[in-house]
């Protein structure tokens, strides 16, 4: 099932896909992949609230996860939270290298 979501998502059917992935969290809610993959499809709808508090779950399941901060920081920038957004852009700049561009562009815009 989590390849028909991907699948589905990868195609741009986000709503179709994240139906999928809620499916897959309810069967299995400590797997971190599915709330990824959830919090993806809900992002992708401008769902902020929604996907916001999906990458909030995945965060608790996997801490260490750059992306996961990052894509919460996106949401909160969304929702004009911007101290909150800069918090978790912090954390996804110590975690990942591979962030560190799409973060600084971020970080221009919050200080804009």
């Amino acid at each position: 099932m989590y390849e028909q979501a991907y699948a589905l998502y990868q195609q741009g059917h986000y709503q179709l896909a994240g139906e999928f992935f809620s499916k897959l969290c309810l069967r299995n809610p400590l797997q971190t992949s599915t709330w990824k993959g959830l919090a993806s499809c809900l992002q992708m709808q401008s769902l902020w609230e929604d996907a916001l508090q999906a990458w909030s779950v995945a965060i608790s399941l996997t801490s260490d996860d750059a992306a996961c901060y990052l894509h919460q920081g996106e949401c909160l920038l969304s929702l004009h939270r911007k101290e909150e957004a800069l918090q978790s852009l912090q954390k996804a700049e110590l975690l990942g290298q591979d962030t560190l561009p799409l973060i600084q562009t971020y970080k221009e815009l919050l200080a804009g």
